[in-house]
């Protein structure tokens, strides 16, 4: 059931459009695979199954179905100075988001065709043969270039909605209106925000799910598997990664955390 919302969404959000070319016609035709992932709450419990159909990027060709893959994170000093404002100001409140299929919203480099079929029995889901060839139009995950296209174009629209990008680091964006200030930063897909007037925030978060969706924007607790809690009286914030260790540890079978 899984593959099945997932290859829909595909469609719906018109990722895959078939061909009718056979593989040897074209210069390179990438496989894809299913990948299932464990969702966990922030307490590590888990929440749910997740399927990802997924390009096999080690299959791309440069010059063929890439160039440029490049793509900017926020930088671990950027996090830390925006940690440290909520401590120091208490009037600040920071919240996180994750923006849902970033990499589908993506459009793929004018010029470039990349093509690609699906896992095995997949396609018969929706009545395509095995042996069916699609064009994307959307940056399918697990291409090299896929960060690269979202990132671009979520900093476009970032700029287009009036937010100023730092020059010092890429990933952080701010806007500031009298005493009223916002600062944004993202990391691929996740993003926190903080700001001292709600009103500017809900205004600026309006202007970005006008074209992404963001999910429910959540206080800050959880962010790039680091667990953080902000003691607003006592002016304390701080930062742990039990569940991200506790995972790691489960993946290799060595641990005892009792």
């Amino acid at each position: 059931e899984a593959t099945r919302t997932e290859l829909t969404q595909l469609f719906d959000m018109r990722v895959l459009e078939p061909v009718y070319q056979k593989k040897h016609e074209l210069p390179n035709v990438l496989p894809t695979k299913i990948v299932y992932k464990r969702k966990y709450n922030k307490d590590g419990t888990l929440n749910k199954y997740k399927a990802r159909i997924c390009s096999r990027g080690d299959k791309q060709k440069a010059g063929v179905d890439y160039n440029q893959t490049f793509s900017h994170v926020t930088q671990q000093p950027s996090r830390m100075l925006m940690y440290s404002r909520c401590i120091e100001e208490d009037q600040i409140e920071a919240v996180e988001f994750d923006v849902k299929g970033a990499f589908l919203t993506a459009g793929m480099e004018k010029g470039q065709k990349v093509y690609v079929t699906l896992p095995k029995g997949v396609g018969k889901l929706l009545g395509y043969d095995d042996d069916q060839v699609f064009l994307l139009h959307k940056a399918l995950y697990g291409l090299k270039q896929a960060p690269r296209l979202f990132n671009n174009e979520f900093t476009d629209h970032l700029r287009s909605i009036g937010l100023t990008q730092s020059k010092v680091d890429p990933c952080v964006f701010y806007i500031r209106e009298g005493n009223s200030r916002l600062e944004l930063s993202f990391h691929v897909d996740d993003g926190m925000i903080m700001s001292n007037d709600l009103s500017l925030r809900d205004a600026i978060v309006k202007k970005i799910q006008s074209k992404y969706d963001l999910g429910t924007l959540r206080p800050l607790s959880h962010f790039l598997g680091a667990e953080i809690q902000h003691d607003h009286r006592a002016g304390v914030l701080s930062i742990t990664m039990k569940n991200k260790i506790r995972q790691l540890a489960e993946d290799y079978k060595e641990y005892d955390l009792t």
